[in-house]
């Protein structure tokens, strides 16, 4: 697995309205902007970043309830979330960016694609879909895991087995899968706050309004993914008007950091316009 041993160009809490979020700018060149998912902080990009950094400027933040960033009492919406993206970005005078989504990133991605079409240049969404009625629902006993609380299973134990969701059994047999359990144990996101940006995630419903995307996108789905099954990103790439899907084959829901290689490489050729 990569390490990055990038530090940030700069950094800190951007005043938003009602609460302050935490971002990480990186490198240089035209702007590239990732939007995490439920549960993670900005150490999800932490094997992205050399690709990225040296080619575009890249910006990271943490979503409301998350990381470093204000964790208000919910609920939470989507809709909120991408109003934070839009008021972050006008905090960092950018007036245009690529955007990359992933998982409920995703969603506030594409929230932000069609109600600000004129910010975004390129719009990528990995492990996600479209919400309401479109939307491809996992089995009930992966969202019974999703939400488990620690009880007879020590707490790394539980975290493995919801983890297992994400990554194959290889990896999380391997040091960079005994890595993914330590960064989660040492920043944990508050029970409340993680419920709060799951329930945002669930009523999530823009599927009639994904004709309105105007940017090029791609889009990406691990044919595995018991999260969010690849049938999603199949449906994204039906209704998206100019999108591509490329499904990554024998992985789960977060094979962006599982080959993160593999995925940079895509995201890297779409962007750069291959």
């Amino acid at each position: 697995m990569l390490k990055s041993p990038l530090v940030p160009g700069k950094s800190g809490m951007a005043p938003l309205s009602g609460l302050d979020i935490y971002y990480a700018q990186y490198g240089q060149g035209p702007h590239l902007v990732l939007v995490p998912g439920l549960g993670v902080s900005t150490w999800i990009w932490d094997d992205h970043l050399p690709h990225f950094a040296p080619f575009f400027t890249v910006t990271t933040f943490d979503l409301r309830g998350a990381g470093r960033s204000d964790k208000p009492e919910g609920p939470y919406t989507v809709s909120q979330m991408a109003g934070d993206l839009l008021e972050l970005l006008d905090f960092l005078n950018i007036p245009q960016c690529h955007l990359l989504g992933i998982s409920l990133g995703g969603f506030v991605a594409q929230e932000f694609a069609i109600d600000h079409p004129e910010r975004v240049n390129r719009l990528v969404l990995a492990a996600t879909g479209p919400g309401g009625e479109a939307h491809s629902p996992m089995m009930p006993e992966v969202m019974d895991l999703l939400l488990a609380k620690s009880a007879a299973q020590s707490p790394g134990e539980l975290l493995r087995r919801k983890l297992l969701l994400a990554f194959t059994e290889n990896y999380m047999d391997s040091p960079a899968g005994e890595g993914q359990i330590r960064k989660r144990i040492r920043d944990p996101q508050p029970r409340a706050a993680f419920e709060a940006q799951a329930a945002a995630g669930s009523v999530f419903d823009r599927c009639r309004d994904l004709g309105n995307i105007s940017a090029p996108t791609l889009i990406l789905s691990g044919a595995l993914d018991p999260l969010v099954p690849p049938d999603n990103g199949r449906y994204l790439q039906e209704h998206i008007p100019d999108s591509r899907f490329s499904l990554i084959e024998g992985l789960r829901h977060q094979f962006f950091v599982e080959d993160a290689q593999r995925f940079c490489n895509e995201v890297m050729a779409f962007l750069q316009g291959e």
